[in-house]
């Protein structure tokens, strides 16, 4: 046991050596980084940066991470020469609570300190980790330092003292340990939105951004479901056409019900009754939810879904970088930390919650003149969030690009149309506001080197809506065509929220009204029940076109460099593509889905118009390009049908 117990303590002080010596070297090699980080310092704490400042605290960094390499070897020299001696480890126990303690300390630090917020929700990320490197290497420094003073800590501290310090020792892994568990356990039971992160179950998240019925919200109580409405009438109550509209915080908004725009179509449609449903921080995955176990329920004639053409697209599908151990978002202690600190220090305009009619006038009288209004964040803040919502949306490409790129938003769309089955479902778009704001537009293309397409989002929406014959209302040209202000803005938003002022919410109540009508006239077709595969063969009648598609296969030999004439195949392309997709609408298995979504991508390698039975993919086909530009783009095509078949 001893020679365990001084091998374990050998390997640690041998890795916290070598670690060190890494954190050095990756010190020196980011000097400049560093550099940058100890002027911000000197700023914040003196008010003053100096060339000789920064490198001498530079200087001191690195010299206290070597001088951990050293104490590293000092405590390799004490464990060799106990090891001659035969003497034990002293105080193991002691020894591990001590490396307990450093290393939780590290983490605080790399944690609460280090990590930095990107937005009230996150990520918080610690931006450089030469410096988590760093400070792990200088915890271990502290480890080995007090290793070797323990002798010394020994004679010169009382024994009532030490035991304070051993106690002490344990209550901050502890504490870290208890609070950590603790939240977690609070978030399962009350899901507020403090205690939500990405790693969250969608239960949760719901939850978070769902209301308590009864509360007040802008003087109006929220209904028995959580949404922002009066109470949802069976359909035996109402008298005429019921229309059911889903969103996210588009839905709760940010006026006084009478003002939302789905109240505004109601006055401008008399006798159609339009539910409010949908809540914040949701998406198209939250509106299936919505819409299968709640709307359907309310047999509605028409549903409309409110697709925000910002996170509605971009975060749906999207995994965020898995947090590192060091991040504060690896941990639900540091991230209420992180957001409790950014309340209290945010800018934000007040919006009350459980005041009258009357006083929430008072309060907010930016609601007639939008001039009064405060700004819900930072000007800087704000053009960063807006700036990465545009380049993940509008970065100029084309169509089949941008629908690879957000196959998760497109599939989302397929599903909602599935789970609405004959009940009629058109959608509704909704631009961020760099869509209609000219100021913040500009803004952000100085910010950003790709070239965007301001519009894109819209157009590939649309040319989807079109080719699934669905109805859709895209906001965008109701909102540009309103008359500027004064100060040459819209201000159809609220000051840097990206939702809707009453102005917006009036402009856009005005242009639902003509939309609904039309789709419950009849005049404007939602769309029909959604079955792409309704003229697909069955399994059984496509095995057979797939047989002899696969015995092509084996008998060519498909290099990914030739492309082959249409002719050599057994059927036409299309009869194949068809027993393809016929099969894989019926397979499960993901081993299944991947062999025949490859079968239906190597279809690209045969093409009319090659003049012999096969011809390189470098070779000019008949419309002067080469043939390799059509392949490719016919597998992307047949990838992406492949992908929303079989979802």
């Amino acid at each position: 046991m001893r020679v365990l117990t001084a091998l374990a303590f050998f390997s640690i002080h041998v890795a916290g050596g070598l670690f060190a010596l890494h954190a050095f070297g990756g010190g020196k090699d980011q000097r400049v980084q560093l550099g940058v980080l100890a002027d911000l310092l000197l700023q914040w704490t003196v008010g003053g940066t100096s060339g000789w400042g920064s490198g001498a605290a530079i200087a001191l960094l690195l010299g206290a991470v070597a001088a951990c390499a050293a104490l590293a070897l000092a405590c390799l020299v004490v464990l060799v020469r106990r090891r001659r001696e035969t003497a034990p480890v002293p105080d193991v126990f002691l020894h591990l609570r001590a490396m307990l303690f450093c290393a939780s300390a590290c983490l605080v630090i790399c944690a609460f300190v280090l990590s930095t917020a990107e937005s009230y929700a996150g990520p918080f990320r610690v931006r450089f980790p030469v410096l988590v490197e760093c400070t792990t290497a200088l915890a271990y420094g502290a480890f080995a330092l007090w290793s070797i003073s323990l002798p010394r800590l020994r004679r010169i501290l009382p024994k009532r003292v030490r035991s304070v310090l051993a106690g002490l020792s344990l209550s901050l892994p502890l504490l870290l340990l208890s609070g950590e568990l603790g939240l977690r356990g609070l978030r399962g039971l009350w899901p507020h939105p403090i205690l939500v992160t990405d790693t969250s179950s969608s239960e949760i998240r719901r939850a978070a951004g769902r209301r308590a019925p009864e509360s007040l919200l802008y003087g109006f109580p929220i209904n028995s479901g959580g949404h922002y409405d009066k109470e949802f009438l069976p359909r035996s109550e109402l008298s005429g056409p019921l229309v059911v509209s889903i969103g996210d915080s588009f839905s709760y908004g940010t006026v006084p019900l009478p003002y939302h725009y789905t109240s505004v179509c109601e006055r401008e449609l008399p006798g159609v009754e339009i539910h409010n449903m949908g809540y914040p921080a949701t998406g198209p995955n939250d509106y299936l939810y919505l819409l299968e176990n709640e709307a359907l329920a309310l047999e509605p004639d028409l549903i409309l879904i409110e697709i925000f053409l910002g996170n509605d697209i971009d975060a749906i599908g999207k995994t965020s970088t898995a947090p590192r151990w060091y991040d504060a978002d690896r941990y639900l202690l540091s991230t209420v930390a992180f957001r409790l600190q950014s309340l209290k220090k945010s800018d934000i305009a007040h919006t009350a919650g459980d005041d009258s009619p009357a006083e929430q006038a008072m309060r907010q009288p930016w609601l007639d003149d939008p001039f009064l209004e405060e700004p819900s964040l930072g000007e800087e803040i704000y053009l960063q969030v807006e700036t990465k919502c545009a380049a993940a949306i509008c970065e100029r490409t084309d169509q089949l690009v941008w629908s690879f790129r957000h196959v998760d938003f497109l599939k989302a769309l397929v599903r909602l149309e599935r789970a609405a089955g004959d009940v009629p479902l058109a959608f509704v778009l909704i631009p961020d506001e760099f869509h209609i704001s000219e100021r913040l537009w500009e803004g952000i293309q100085r910010r950003l080197e790709i070239e965007l397409d301001r519009d894109l989002p819209q157009r590939e929406t649309l040319a989807w809506a079109r080719n699934h014959g669905r109805a859709v209302l895209d906001l965008t040209p109701a909102l540009r065509a309103v008359a500027p202000l004064r100060d040459g803005e819209r201000h159809l938003y609220h000051l840097r929220n990206m939702h809707f002022n009453k102005r917006g919410n009036e402009v856009v109540g005005r242009e639902l009204a003509p939309f609904v009508r039309s789709l419950l006239d009849g005049n404007l077709k939602a769309g029909a029940p959604y079955r792409p595969d309704e003229n697909l063969p069955s399994a059984p009648d496509a095995i057979p076109a797939v047989q002899a598609f696969g015995g092509v296969l084996e008998s060519l030999s498909l290099d990914g460099e030739t492309v082959f004439a249409a002719s050599l195949l057994p059927l036409s392309k299309a009869e194949i593509r068809a027993g393809v997709f016929g099969m894989l609408k019926t397979v499960t298995a993901p081993k299944d889905i991947t062999n025949l979504t490859n079968a239906a991508v190597l279809l690209a390698y045969f093409q009319d118009g090659v003049g012999s039975d096969a011809a390189s993919l470098n070779d000019l086909g008949p419309d002067g390009a080469p043939w390799r530009e059509r392949v490719q783009r016919e597998m992307a095509e047949l990838t992406l049908a492949a992908e929303l078949m079989a979802d």
